[in-house]
């Protein structure tokens, strides 16, 4: 079953209309990618981050591996905000 409104098409797949939702929210943060970074080389250091920035680094990285898997360009030359 379809639900149609004005501006998007909903499908009864829930959870698939909030994977493209994300997917098609996510944008680049250099802010973002360096934590990431920072995480992936000193893991020891996520533990000095505030639980709020570790919360936003964890869906910025969960949203930026569904944007990759819908076929988006995640990396920084394919982003404007990179520059």
């Amino acid at each position: 079953m379809i639900i149609k409104a004005e501006h998007y098409t909903l499908s009864t797949d829930r959870q698939e209309t909030k994977l493209r939702l994300r997917a098609g929210a996510w944008k680049y943060n250099a802010e973002m990618e360096r934590l990431a970074a920072l995480r992936d080389s000193n893991p020891d250091s996520v533990d000095r981050l505030s639980p709020t920035l570790r919360m936003s680094l964890g869906y910025y990285m969960n949203d930026k591996k569904i944007a990759a898997q819908s076929g988006r360009d995640v990396s920084a030359a394919g982003n404007e905000e990179a520059a």
